[in-house]
């Protein structure tokens, strides 16, 4: 109890966040914001309201499908799917705001982004490939920098190269599989003259290819999508 007691009092009333305050206790990050909720949500949310969570100005948004509690059904019914959305600071792993709904989509996005245009102006808004968080994030935070994760669109096109021409195709498409790696080797670079220079290489080459494999096409559309989000993390 008095450990709790001074991780409420480091992370509250000096006005600091968990990755400091477990920092000066010697816990990890996880572990102090498991000891601060056992206090109860309510001062945690209390404390972002009057802002004693600081933000650093760069936010991410993420959502999970989970099982959560129904407590007024028959035993053995009592947990549902639904998603979970989250906010969190992206460098002091400060949660700035959670919300739970049945459905994904730009409703239940703009019912997350719409509260912490309240209190919070980020500079920077990190995602997934998500699309629904596109348009809210535009309307409720038109001057932030929206970036999509270059991680998770990496991923997705790897993806997309395994559906598409199987999940052997590294040897027996050799020629695909270094089109991925040539993808992958855009955006492993320190600068953004460098990722757009690769990028530029490779649209050059993008009809001759998709005229000889048409599949390539919506790999193509989709990076050409997503790429103005992916590139303005560099510099």
């Amino acid at each position: 109890l008095e450990a709790r007691l001074k991780a409420l009092e480091l992370y509250a009333g000096l006005r600091t966040n968990y990755r400091s305050a477990a920092n000066a206790l010697g816990v990890a990050p996880s572990t102090l914001y498991h000891w601060l909720e056992q206090f109860g949500t309510g001062p945690l949310q209390a404390a972002a309201l009057f802002g004693v969570v600081r933000s650093s100005g760069v936010v991410g948004l993420d959502e999970k499908y989970v099982k959560v509690p129904k407590n007024n059904k028959p035993a053995g019914k009592q947990r549902k799917w639904m998603y979970v959305y989250v906010a969190v600071d992206m460098h002091t792993l400060d949660l700035l705001h959670n919300n739970i709904f049945p459905h994904l989509g730009k409703d239940s996005a703009r019912t997350l982004i719409v509260p912490r245009a309240q209190g919070y102006h980020p500079r920077v808004i990190v995602t997934d490939m998500n699309q629904d968080y596109t348009e809210p994030l535009q309307t409720v935070f038109p001057n932030a920098v929206h970036h999509e994760c270059i991680f998770h669109a990496l991923q997705y096109w790897h993806h997309c190269f395994k559906d598409a021409f199987g999940r052997d195709y590294e040897q027996t498409a050799p020629r695909l599989f270094k089109l991925r790696q040539q993808i992958d080797h855009i955006f492993q670079a320190k600068t953004r003259h460098t990722v757009e220079k690769r990028y530029t290489e490779l649209m050059t080459q993008r009809d001759t290819l998709v005229q000889t494999e048409p599949r390539l096409d919506a790999i193509f559309t989709s990076l050409t999508r997503h790429y103005p989000n992916l590139v303005n993390a560099y510099d």
